[in-house]
């Protein structure tokens, strides 16, 4: 029992000493080992110490002497006036953040005593110039030197194996370094924003290399990579400006999003054929690239992948492949043709956008679906041949086709989406298949060249601007089903000369033929005339149009606004006019009879109100009205010879 409480008290009294802290003005320290007479050191006052420090190999302390092993955790940080530190050989690691933030320590020489350098050792240490380190460390931690911007080189000890995360990301000075063959591994963005680094070996003991790892380099000009890498991580090598060439082993399977994005001076790359995967934007904007073979084993890539690369004249595409992804050759100006594989299905949104010297491009017959601006811009394509297959088309799919002169639109496809052939200016043929329901806004809005285009008998709606600045078009055959015409469908159509409204339009938005300034006849089929907003006919003198109206309802018309301004001096008729007929008593207030004097037969007699609203159907020719709200009323009377409309007041 004596012996228990004696080794009770020892480890006690052995916790207290291990716990002592105790200072010399400058520095404080904390026993680590009491046995050993170990400490660990770290800055005294809270602002620390100033100008050279020297750490001491052992410090006293009551009469006892302790040697001095270890630097703690933030031992140093923030010591805004410290300019260099010299750590003595009995020192054996350096705590995270040690010396995180010295702004002003310009060198620190770290002894052969040191085996292990914590995350953010150095970080922030914005005038460190060199750094010599300890050749028994065996790695460098995450973010170790992370912002010391003025750091021009450093050599990187031979048994080293890893290079952490963002370990010396923001080195902007750091024109070289070393690379032992004892690194397997370089974590991500390890080198982030070393814009003055020109050169690296990355030997080939190096297994992997992290996302982003030598992003914005700018002075980076080759890369020699290690031969057992097996993917390129996203933005790898992105904004190396000034890379020209970069072999990729034959291992590698993947490259990833953004791996050598804005390499600008990048002029050719050798993708080896086991390559199954490549990220978006891989080579994003990389504009002095000119030809690029895919291999055969990809099957798919990601969206953007040669966004931007101006130079581009030669592409070789896998026939594995079923779709050209969003944006794939966006902006590649100078891309004259392309193949593209049987196999391909979609064609994504903005694919060969701004391709303005792609000429002509064979569409595969099993090809579906054209993606929203797919080939906006295209200025220099003459013709195109849309297959039989295909499906659908998105908006502004061929928008400022500037030379393409005609398009067939294949049978499968039902609406012609905004904006599809919008400032098509050299088109003068369009051929729309049966089947077409709806032309959708600014769908051929600025085709200054297009004389004509036949509308399928299908066809229910046109949207708004449809038409817009056609200003060849100079007739156009509406449909006899036709709901909707929209806003400004047919405006600023300066050559259109005539128009025949059916009477199935039940909307008509505002501007819809507004400075057409040649309309010369419209003619109209409703039996109750549709009310139209004034800015319908904006721009147009409508006092010198004739119209062309069915047959008994030119008293409608002419009590009707906007309708009632046009010329009436020639009064058209649609109808075979029936002019025996007539309604009495008229004014009424109970009942209303038709006299058809015996010339004809009745057949069905239809009564709207002066909205054009639906109020009853009779077939007899005395019809109560005495249930009639007062007002103008209008009768359609359809009979065996013909049909006529004649207006009544009820009051």
């Amino acid at each position: 029992m004596k012996n228990q409480l004696l080794l009770f008290l020892c480890l006690f009294g052995m916790t207290i000493s291990q716990s002592q802290t105790f200072n010399d003005g400058v520095l404080e320290y904390t026993v680590t080992d009491v046995t050993n007479g170990y400490v660990s050191v770290k800055k005294y006052e809270t602002a620390g110490p100033t100008g050279d420090l020297s750490i001491p190999e052992t410090v006293v302390d009551n009469g006892l002497t302790y040697i001095i092993t270890s630097i703690q955790d933030s031992g140093f940080f923030w010591s805004l006036g410290l300019t260099s530190v010299s750590i003595p050989n009995t020192v054996s690691s350096i705590g995270n953040r040690a010396f995180e933030s010295c702004r002003v320590l310009e060198s620190i020489n770290i002894p052969n005593s040191v085996t292990s350098i914590g995350n953010k050792a150095f970080e922030g240490c914005w005038n460190l110039e060199s750094a010599s380190l300890s050749d028994n460390i065996i790695s460098i931690g995450n973010e170790t030197f992370s912002g010391c911007r003025r750091l021009l080189s450093i050599d990187i000890p031979n048994g080293v194996t890893s290079i952490g995360n963002s370990a010396f990301q923001g080195c902007g000075m750091l024109e070289s370094i070393n690379i032992p063959d004892s690194v397997e591994s370089i974590g991500n963005s390890a080198f982030y924003g070393c814009f003055t680094l020109k050169s690296i070996n990355i030997p080939n003991s190096v297994k992997s290399i992290g996302n982003s790892a030598f992003y914005r380099c700018r002075s980076l000009t080759n890369v020699v990579l290690p031969v057992d890498i097996i993917s390129i991580e996203n933005q790898t090598f992105s904004e190396c400006s000034s890379l020209l060439t970069v072999n990729i082993p034959n291992g590698v399977k993947s490259i990833g999003s953004s791996a050598f994005s804005e390499c600008e001076n990048l002029t050719s790359i050798d993708i080896p054929d086991g390559v199954t995967s490549i990220g978006q934007s891989a080579f994003w904007n990389c504009s002095s690239l000119s030809s690029i073979i895919l291999p055969e084993g990809l099957t798919d890539f990601g969206d953007s992948v040669f966004h931007g690369c101006s130079n581009l004249t030669s592409v070789s595409l896998p026939n594995g492949i079923t779709r050209i992804p969003n944006g794939t050759f966006r902006g590649c100006s100078s891309l004259p043709s392309i193949s593209l594989p049987i196999g391909i299905i979609i064609i994504g949104e903005q694919a060969f956008s701004g391709c303005s010297s792609l000429t002509s491009i064979i569409l595969p017959d099993g090809l579906r679906s054209i993606g929203r601006n797919a080939f906006y811009g295209c200025t220099g394509l003459t013709n195109v041949t849309l297959p039989d297959n295909l499906t659908s088309m998105g908006a502004s799919a061929f928008s400022r086709c500037s030379r393409l002169t005609s398009i067939a639109i294949p049978e499968r496809i039902t609406i012609i989406s905004e904006g599809s052939f919008s400032y098509c200016t050299s088109l003068t043929n369009v051929s729309l298949p049966n089947g077409i329901t709806s032309i959708g806004p600014r769908a051929f809005d600025g085709c200054s060249s297009l004389i004509s285009v036949p509308l399928p008998n299908s066809l229910k709606f046109i949207y708004d601007q449809a038409f817009k600045d056609c200003n060849s078009l100079t007739s156009i055959i509406l449909p006899d089903d036709l709901r909707t015409i929209g806003l400004g469908a047919f405006s600023d159509c300066s050559s259109l000369t005539n128009i025949n409204i059916p009477g199935s339009v039940a909307i008509m938005g505002t501007f819809v033929f507004a400075r057409s300034t040649a309309l010369s006849s419209v003619t109209v089929n409703w039996n109750i005339p549709l009310a139209i907003n004034a800015n319908v006919f904006e721009g147009i003198t409508i006092e010198n149009i004739p119209l062309t109206v069915p047959a008994g309802t030119e008293a409608a018309y002419q009590a009707a606004a906007v309708w009632q301004d046009f010329d009436w001096s020639a009064l058209s008729l649609l109808d075979f006019a029936i002019a025996t007929v007539r309604l009495y008593p008229n004014p009424t207030s109970s009942f209303l009879k038709i006299d058809l004097n015996g010339t004809s037969e009745l057949k069905k007699a239809t009564i709207y109100n002066n909205l054009g609203q639906l109020i009853s159907e009779e077939k007899e020719t005395q019809i109560s009205v005495s249930n009639y709200s007062k007002g103008l009323y209008f009768a359609e009377i359809e009979t065996n010879q013909g049909k006529v409309t004649k207006k009544f007041m009820v009051e």
